[in-house]
Parts: C-alpha cells; sequence; structure tokens
C-alpha cells in the first residue's frame, strides 16, 4: 500500500512540474511576440540646402544636414528603415544625411521596413553665388502640385540690405512678381507686386511700403495702381507705440448714376 501511494505522489509531483514548465514556456512565447510598427517621424519637415553657383567666389554653404527618424512605439520588434530621394539630381539621402546636388526641389522619404509607414521632409537647394562687390546671390525653382513655376532670387549686399524677387507663373500663363526690399538697418521695407496677363500686359500693381519710426511708431503706406498706371487708391496707417492707429486715404471711384422717366 506504502508503495502505490508512494507511486502516486511521484505521478503528482511530476504532474505539477509538467503544468508549471507549460505555464513558463506559455509566458516565454508571449514575451516573444514581435511588436508592430504603428508610425515614423522626421526631425525636420523642411529644409533649405545650397550649391555654389557657377562663377562664384568663394562663398560659406549649408551643403547637408542630418535627419532623424523616429519609429514608434519605442520598444517597437522591427525599427528598420529606408531612405529614398524623389530627385537625386536635387539631393541625395544615405542613412538620413542629405546632401545638396542642384537647385531645385526634392521629397526625401523615410518608410519603415515592418507596415511601410512613411513620412517626407521637403527640401529646397539653392544656387549661391557670391558676386564681385561682395554681395550674396541665392536662386532657387520649384514646381507645384496645380502646375505652378516660382522662381525665387535673394541677394544679400554687403551692407546687410536684402532684395528678395519672386516670380509666380501659373499655368495659364499669367505671371505675379513680387520685390521686397529690406534696408540695412531692418527699419524700411518695400514691397511691390505686379500682376501680368498670359501676354506680359501688367493687370495690376500694388506698393506696400512699411517705415520703423525714431519715436517708435510704425508707418505702413500702401498704393494700389490699376492696368494703365494710374493710382487707384492709398492708405496710410500709422501706429503709435501705444498701439493706436491713424489712417488717411485717398483714391479715385467710379460714380454711376442712372435717371428714371
Amino acid at each position: 500500500m506504502k508503495k502505490l501511494w508512494k507511486a502516486f505522489a511521484v505521478c503528482c509531483a511530476i504532474a505539477m512540474l509538467g503544468s508549471a514548465f507549460t505555464a513558463c514556456k506559455s509566458d516565454d512565447d508571449d514575451d516573444d511576440d514581435p511588436v508592430a510598427v504603428t508610425g515614423v517621424t522626421l526631425s525636420e519637415s523642411s529644409v533649405t540646402l545650397q550649391v555654389k553657383g557657377e562663377g562664384s567666389g568663394e562663398v560659406e554653404l549649408k551643403g547637408s544636414v542630418i535627419l532623424t527618424a523616429t519609429v514608434t512605439p519605442e520598444n517597437a520588434t522591427n525599427k528598420k528603415v529606408i531612405w529614398s530621394s524623389s530627385d537625386t539630381n536635387v539631393a541625395t539621402v544615405d542613412n538620413g544625411t542629405v546632401t545638396a546636388v542642384g537647385k531645385g526641389t526634392a521629397k526625401i522619404t523615410v518608410k519603415t521596413e515592418d507596415g511601410e509607414k512613411t513620412a517626407e521632409c521637403s527640401v529646397t537647394v539653392e544656387e549661391v553665388v557670391k558676386n564681385e562687390d561682395g554681395s550674396t546671390t541665392s536662386k532657387s525653382e520649384e514646381t507645384k502640385e496645380d502646375g505652378t513655376v516660382v522662381k525665387s532670387e535673394t541677394t544679400k549686399e554687403a551692407d546687410g540690405s536684402v532684395t528678395e524677387k519672386t516670380t509666380e507663373t501659373a499655368s495659364d500663363g499669367s505671371v505675379t512678381e513680387t520685390t521686397k526690399e529690406t534696408s540695412a538697418d531692418g527699419k524700411t521695407v518695400t514691397e511691390t507686386e505686379e500682376k501680368k496677363d498670359a501676354n506680359g500686359n501688367t493687370t495690376g500693381k500694388t506698393e506696400t511700403t512699411t517705415k520703423k519710426e525714431a519715436d517708435g511708431s510704425v508707418t505702413e503706406k500702401v498704393v494700389t495702381i490699376d492696368a494703365n498706371g494710374i493710382v487707384t487708391s492709398e492708405t496710410t496707417v500709422k501706429t503709435a507705440e501705444d498701439g493706436s492707429k491713424t489712417e488717411e486715404s485717398s483714391g479715385n471711384a467710379k460714380i454711376e448714376i442712372t435717371f428714371e422717366d
């Protein structure tokens, strides 16, 4: 009888050990379950890089940038990513390091190996030229999704003044030209916007001058000119240091009168 009890006890012990082993194995299996990737982000959404223009003197350039990809969740099993550039003639990417190649725009895309989650960074590459007079000119060009071509040119003079010129050509041939001039002390900004039709005829023009006065006030003058070169309105707003405003307006108005019998 004692032998039977002893055998029974041994069987129970073996069974309990087996159950414990199975439970431990199950827990280990749970720990080994892969954690899926849910998303990825980039450290920058847009950057501007530079390349040296033809005939330029020595000029300091920002020719590359390092983008950091963050995969979520933090404990994802497979955090490997793949980098690509939409236009390698503009910019290349190698493991997150973006290098400027030529003037234009490109999109840098990072894609996760697990789940193919993506994030993008828009890259604009400017062509920079150091002029003989000491000024620096940078040029860039972009084509938008609607077909509009945007060309920009910024010249920084040796004295610190800046001139920015932007030309937007729509798919229908119409053009908007904008020129912004900022004085060396930054106190005076003059911006001119001129619109032209597909034939090059001016359809309208607006001139805005903003000036910071010595007493702390700011004066903004807006002049509107029609296709014939006639000033149709002129508005001057002076904003005092305390926020109060004074406005003066003038212009031409067309009044149409209808007589009834």
